[in-house]
Parts: structure tokens; C-alpha cells; sequence
């Protein structure tokens, strides 16, 4: 029996007009679980392209009728090409133009032969798992529609036998209508169960006239309701969301799902109406059974379930972002340890050298000027590529570890380090940058590597917005008495945010920079750490006397006022 699961191999697209680098490309992706199809020329690769799917194409950007260039392009513009990860391979256009060009069109990388072949055989790899990823899904979900239409049939089946079933009953209620004294027995028993009910139960008349409330202490609403009173009695907004059903009752649109209505301020009443199909002369047709049902806790119930669901994703991301991360991190620290080591021995050669021949130029920059801010920008590269292997631990241990104690801290200095972070971007985009009474505000207490990352967030998130030689940026600081909260706004002048933005900014995944490799897990991660710090993170687009822009407020309890254990 075939698996329902079996995938098909993936294919890969090799371009290229030598034959010799035909056979290398061979050689060293041949150990691979797929299929190699080797074309010379771009027309033969958009014919290839037009008439199979592959999950890759490796492209030589220099092909003797189409450039690759001129390949990828005409592949954008084709649905079933557009999204087919390109990576350029080539021996001639090896300057910064061709390989911009290349990813300004869409390519996922540009690599320069002659390659190193075990990169190649990484790089490919990864594409071909994210291709068998994207099929299993596909193929799953082809799975599960099926299973769903098997269940929607057999729902139909059973919700037309249930309908017979209760014409049958409703018919059978009509035949013993004439037994009035076994009625009034049974019905003196129906109505204790009524009274003792935990949901709301109504009988309306044909003019909306209530014939019978059961008064239940789940709704207090229900207590100031008696026989003879009519639906509008009823507070405006229900009376309308009641009236509504009944109409739909009355007309035979049945709902399959009941409607859910919110009554008071943090109640959710489960509504479902029954229409009599029976009717007497005195008191009309259209009499109404509606039962109303509190739904509030299991509501909340489902709200936790997703919310928790969330997080599991987003902590389970983090581990492998984390984990993706860590490895070009001790690269970097590495190989700044050892060049700060250079220095140090090449210092003293360039220092003599200099008191004998005067100033010279290093990369263009004089070397007076290189020996000053040299040290700085190494010891710089350390200290960041130390801060990123802090949040990699930070991540991998998040969903389980309780991690590092918290402690008093100035909120000042928190913003100096995350600022640090930015400084090579403020500088690039000329950013005014004012800051106002940071240095007043009183102690916190948190984890400073915690909240270096939400700050740094906020601030990346703003120059991400603001345009270069406009951009401005106030950060302020201010206390509030009432509560004993230290308030840090973050304040810019960019594009701003519209209401939605606003309502779903600290939800995981959700982003509007996505084409631009943003993940939407930034904010999503930052609001988690602020509220284990027992703060808020609120937005306001656009800002107080501004005609664009965002303001971002991080409310934190003071030193004295911070929950225990807060992290």
C-alpha cells in the first residue's frame, strides 16, 4: 500500500554553459536525495522551469543567450516560477553590482566559483529540506480537507435524523396534548427544573411577552424581569441581539453554531432560541423557548488554551533561532580576540613607523585616527558579539530555566547599553536624538539583559521607520506618583501605525516588515519580558502634537514596588 505521506524526490536545475562545470556541479550534489537536471542555456532552463517543478536553481549569471539576470526576471513574472529559491553562481560578474543586482531580483544567494563544495552541498541542502517541508505540508493538509469533508457529511447525516427525530417528538407532544391532567403533572415537575436551572430559561408569547422566566442567579439581569414584561424591557443592545434571533428563528434560518452574546462587562451568555410548532387560539403563533447559557469561564478557558499555544511556539522558535545563532557568535568572538591581539603587536611597528615618516593613510583613514577609535571598535565587536551569545543562552533557556536573578537597576544605564547597540545607525542616518530626566528616575527592579533587548527592540523597530537626514528620536522618562510606575517613552517621527497595527503588534509572527526579513517575533518576545516584569508595553500613533509617527511606553513598577521574582 503507498503511503499517502511519500514524497516525490525533489529536483534540482543546474545552469551553466561549460560542460566541465556541469560535471562539477554533478560531482558534488550527487550524493543528495535528489534529482539533478543540467541545462546549457537560459532558454532551455525557462522551458525546463515552464514544463516540471524543482525545489532549487543553481544559475550561472553569465549565459550565451539570456543572462541569468535576464532568466530570473522573466521567472518573477511567471506564477508557478516566481517562488523558486535562485542561487547565482558565477566566475565573471564578481563586483558588488551584479550581486546586488542579483538580490534585488529576488535571488536567495550569490555565491563566486570557484565554490567551496561542502558549503554548496550545505546551502542546497537547506533549500531541498524546506522543499520537502512545504510538500508535507501541502500533502497533509490535502489529507486532512478529505477527513473534514467525510466529517461535514456525516454532521449533515446526523443533523437531518436529529430533525426527524424532533418532528417525530414535536408530533408526539401534540397527540398527548389532550391528556390535560397528566400535562399539569408533568408540567408543575417541568418547572421546578426550570426554577433550579443554572441557565436563563424564557418563554416569549407571539408579541414577545414573557410567559415564563425561571429568575436564575447566574444573571442578575434575569431578577429584574417578571411575567407580562416584554423584550425591549431588556437593556438596548441585547433587546436588539435577541430580537434578531427570534426574527431568524421565526423565518426557519436555523443557526448551526449559537450565537454568543456579551451581557455586562466580563459576561458571555450562550444563546439558543426554539420555535413552538404548535399554537393556540388565544395566545397566536410564534411563541419562542430561549435558553440563555454562561459561556464566560469556558471562553476564558479557550483564550488561555491559545495564548499558551503561542508561547510554546514562540519559546520553541527561539531554541532554534538560538541555536542558529551561537555558532557565528564564537566566530565573531574569536576572531576579534584575535585581532585585537594583532593590534596589539602591530601597534608598536605602525607607532615607529609613524614617528619616522609622519602620518599615513590605513584604509583610507589616517593612521593618528585609526590608532585612536581602533580599540574601541574591536573591544565594541567584543562586547556585542558577548551581548548576542547572552541572548542565545537567554533563549535557549527561556521556556524552561528560571534564568538570571533580577536586581536593582537605572533605567538609564539600561538605555545607554541598548542605545550602544544602535550607535553605527544613528550616526548613519544623521538621527536627532534627544533624551530627557533619565537620569532622575528611581531604581527598578529586573534582569538588564532582558530589558536591553526589549529597549533595543523599540528603538531598531523606530530607525526602521524613520527616513535618513529626517529622522528624530526622543526618549523620556517619567514617574507616576499614583501608582509608583517608572513610564520610558520612545518616542519617532516615521511612517506610524493604524489601529490594527496597534491591537496586534505583540502578536507572534505578526509583521508588516516581512518582506524585508522581518519575523514578528521581536515585539511578541519583548511583551513577554515585560510583563514577567509586571509592566505594560503600550502604543500611540500618532503621537501627542505630531502629525506622524509612533510613541512606545514601557510602564515598570519601581524598586520598592516590583513583584517578587520578577524576570
Amino acid at each position: 500500500m503507498v503511503d499517502p505521506l511519500e514524497l516525490e524526490r525533489p529536483r534540482i536545475l543546474i545552469v551553466d554553459d561549460r560542460p566541465e562545470n556541469l560535471l562539477t556541479f554533478e560531482e558534488t550534489l550527487r550524493d543528495l536525495d535528489a534529482d539533478l537536471v543540467s541545462v546549457r542555456s537560459g532558454n532551455e532552463a525557462l522551458s525546463m522551469l515552464l514544463e516540471g517543478s524543482f525545489a532549487l536553481v543553481l544559475l550561472d549569471a553569465h549565459l550565451p543567450d539570456l543572462s541569468g539576470f535576464e532568466v530570473l526576471n522573466l521567472m518573477s513574472k511567471v506564477q508557478r516560477t516566481k517562488s523558486i529559491p535562485i542561487i547565482f553562481v558565477s566566475a565573471v560578474h564578481k563586483d558588488e553590482s551584479h550581486i546586488f543586482k542579483g538580490y534585488y531580483l529576488g535571488a536567495v544567494d550569490y555565491l563566486l566559483k570557484p565554490f567551496e563544495p561542502a558549503i554548496l552541498r550545505s546551502k542546497v541542502s537547506v533549500f531541498l529540506d524546506l522543499d520537502r517541508q512545504e510538500k508535507q505540508i501541502e500533502r497533509q493538509n490535502q489529507i486532512l480537507q478529505a477527513h473534514q469533508d467525510t466529517l461535514e457529511q456525516r454532521v449533515t447525516e446526523r443533523t437531518g435524523e436529529l430533525t426527524e427525530m424532533n418532528k417525530n417528538l414535536q408530533a408526539a407532544i401534540a397527540a398527548r396534548k389532550e391528556v390535560e391532567n397528566a400535562l399539569d403533572s408533568s408540567e408543575r415537575t417541568l418547572r421546578s427544573l426550570l426554577v433550579h436551572s443554572p441557565d436563563v430559561i424564557i418563554v416569549l408569547d407571539g408579541q414577545d411577552r414573557i410567559k415564563f422566566i425561571n429568575h436564575a442567579d447566574s444573571l442578575p439581569l434575569a431578577n429584574t424581569l417578571s411575567t407580562g414584561d416584554r423584550l425591549e424591557d431588556l437593556p438596548v443592545h441585547l433587546a436588539q441581539r435577541l430580537s434578531k434571533e427570534l426574527e431568524r428563528e421565526r423565518s426557519g434560518q436555523k443557526r448551526e453554531v449559537p450565537v454568543t452574546l456579551a451581557i455586562g462587562d466580563a459576561s458571555w451568555w450562550e444563546c439558543h432560541t426554539i420555535l413552538s410548532d404548535y399554537s393556540s387560539q388565544e395566545e397566536g403563533p410564534g411563541e419562542v423557548l430561549l435558553i440563555l447559557r454562561d459561556v464566560t469561564e469556558k471562553r476564558e478557558m479557550l483564550t488561555q488554551k491559545l495564548r499558551h499555544a503561542h508561547l510554546v511556539t514562540v519559546g520553541t522558535l527561539a531554541a532554534s533561532v538560538a541555536h542558529e545563532v551561537n555558532n557565528p557568535a564564537n566566530a565573531i568572538l574569536f576572531n576579534a580576540g584575535y585581532l585585537e591581539k594583532a593590534w596589539g603587536d602591530l601597534q608598536g611597528i605602525l607607532a615607529a613607523y609613524h614617528a619616522q615618516q609622519g602620518d599615513f593613510m590605513l584604509g583610507g583613514i589616517p593612521y593618528q585616527e585609526v590608532a585612536e577609535s581602533l580599540p574601541a571598535l574591536l573591544s565594541g565587536i567584543t562586547k556585542n558579539a558577548g551581548r548576542i551569545q547572552q541572548i542565545v543562552a537567554s533563549l535557549k533557556q527561556a521556556p524552561h530555566d528560571p534564568g538570571t536573578p533580577p536586581k536593582q537597576l537605572a533605567l538609564a544605564a539600561v538605555v545607554e547599553e541598548s542605545l550602544a547597540i544602535h550607535e553605527h545607525t544613528l550616526l548613519h542616518k544623521s538621527v536627532t536624538l534627544t533624551t530627557h530626566y533619565l537620569d532622575e528616575l528611581p531604581r527598578i527592579t529586573g534582569v538588564q539583559l532582558q530589558l536591553e533587548q526589549v529597549i533595543s527592540n523599540v528603538i531598531g523597530n523606530a530607525l526602521e521607520a524613520m527616513q535618513q537626514g529626517e529622522a528624530m528620536l526622543i526618549i523620556r522618562g517619567a514617574i507616576s506618583t499614583q501608582n509608583q510606575r517608572v513610564e520610558l517613552s520612545i518616542t519617532d517621527n516615521g511612517a506610524g501605525m493604524n489601529e490594527e497595527q496597534m491591537q496586534r503588534a505583540c502578536e507572534p509572527f505578526y509583521t508588516t516588515r516581512r518582506q524585508r526579513g522581518g519575523t514578528g517575533l521581536g515585539l511578541a518576545i519583548a511583551y513577554r519580558i515585560v510583563r514577567a516584569h509586571g509592566g505594560e508595553l503600550m502604543f500611540e500613533s500618532p503621537p501627542e502634537g505630531q502629525e506622524s509617527g509612533t510613541r512606545v511606553i514601557l510602564s515598570l513598577p519601581t524598586a520598592e514596588q516590583s513583584p517578587e521574582g520578577a524576570r
